[in-house]
């Protein structure tokens, strides 16, 4: 989002789509990393406490960070719409929040000849029993810009048919899944059954790229 201006690594500029959408865009003051200590690491992810220092303040302070364990990890979303035009979320157990979660089919892969709409359809499979007549990809999303780098790739897997929804998983912690129409989804978000940020942002994208979709 940011780049260099000159060869001073504390001159930092906004860059041209920032600076014509943000106001004062001239008075963003980024950080640049001095030390990066990587705190935690797993198979998907590494969770870095870096020291970071203000370039207009010189100011130095801690900023934690998570990235993916791998350039070539990515993680997707896929808004799974079935032939009537219902939307699929399925319920999942979340850690995290210590609850469950209805949302739409999430999972991480790495790059392969294989291709993104090979490992969609395959875990569409896996964890809803749909398989799309076609994918279609979106575009991406940052769940968490505050906090990570993680991007997350949005797939629309259209007119799933052909096998029933699984009922649920209990070693993927899948509770089950609920076909939902558009207008069901918004008032389960207006009582915040459904919150989760991938979820609602992944449903915003794909209402952006239709028009028709109310």
């Amino acid at each position: 989002m940011y780049r260099q201006s000159g060869p001073s690594a504390s001159v930092w500029l906004p860059s041209r789509a920032v600076s014509k959408r943000t106001a004062c865009a001239d008075q963003i003051q980024p950080v640049a990393t001095v030390e990066s200590r990587v705190v935690f690491a797993d198979a998907l992810v590494r969770v870095e406490a870096n020291r970071v220092c203000n370039a207009a303040t010189q100011a130095e302070e801690t900023a934690l960070r998570i990235a993916p364990a791998s350039d070539s990890d990515h993680q997707f979303a896929i808004v799974p719409v079935l032939d009537d035009g219902r939307f699929l979320l399925v319920g999942r157990y979340r850690y995290a929040l210590a609850r469950w979660s209805l949302e739409f089919p999430r999972f991480w892969t790495k790059s392969s000849d294989a291709g993104w709409e090979f490992a969609a359809a395959e875990n569409l499979l896996k964890s809803t029993g749909l398989v799309a007549d076609q994918m279609r990809l979106l575009g991406a999303i940052e769940v968490d810009p505050t906090l990570t780098s993680i991007s997350m790739l949005v797939i629309h897997a259209a007119d799933c048919g052909a096998l029933p929804a699984k009922p649920r998983d209990p070693s993927a912690l899948i509770a089950g899944c609920v076909a939902l129409a558009a207008d069901e989804i918004d008032a389960l978000m207006r009582r915040g059954e459904v919150s989760c940020g991938a979820t609602l942002s992944a449903l915003c994208l794909y209402r952006a790229q239709s028009p028709r979709v109310l």
